[in-house]
């Protein structure tokens, strides 16, 4: 493969830095845009790689470009996430009344909604599955026996209070 005729120096010492263009470099060395962005992705002329590491491993951290000619820093493992804490028992009365939205229960637990339709749904939280529809049938029975009874009484006694 016939290369043409540039500073193989100066062309690994402009790559490892991070404050050109890809355009500047290329002006500067001879070449063109993309031939610059060949080598930096390892598309052609992976045998300068070793040239602009060690050119990237003289320059503080901060100006060197990253590439792949760079080892990454390994970034660790994600630690578990963290689930939200909310009240079980209110978010399966809250379900089983069915007189709010999911949104308006995420908000009033501090969840999403997503969060709030997927315990609904059963998809997580399976647990909790069992209480709501026992809760659900409750209230649907104290419907049934007390239809004057507002389910949004009930509601309303589940708010938390929220004065000082």
């Amino acid at each position: 493969m016939k290369h043409k005729d540039y500073d193989e120096d100066l062309l690994a010492g402009l790559l490892a830095r991070n404050d050109r263009s890809y355009a500047q470099i290329a002006g500067d060395v001879g070449m063109s845009r993309s031939s610059v962005k060949d080598i930096i992705i390892g598309r052609c002329r992976r045998d300068l790689h070793p040239r602009i590491r060690a050119a990237a491993e003289k320059l503080p951290p901060d100006l060197r470009r990253p590439g792949p000619w760079l080892p990454r820093e390994p970034q660790g493992q994600p630690g578990p996430r963290k689930a939200p804490d909310y009240d079980d028992d209110l978010m399966v009365e809250l379900i089983a009344l069915g007189e709010l939205s999911y949104g308006q229960i995420a908000r009033r637990l501090g969840v999403s909604t997503t969060a709030v339709a997927r315990i609904a749904a059963g998809h997580t939280r399976k647990d909790l599955q069992e209480r709501i529809n026992v809760t659900m049938r409750q209230h649907l029975a104290a419907r049934r026996n007390h239809p004057a009874r507002s389910v949004r009484k009930l509601v309303e006694c589940t708010k938390p209070n929220l004065a000082p």
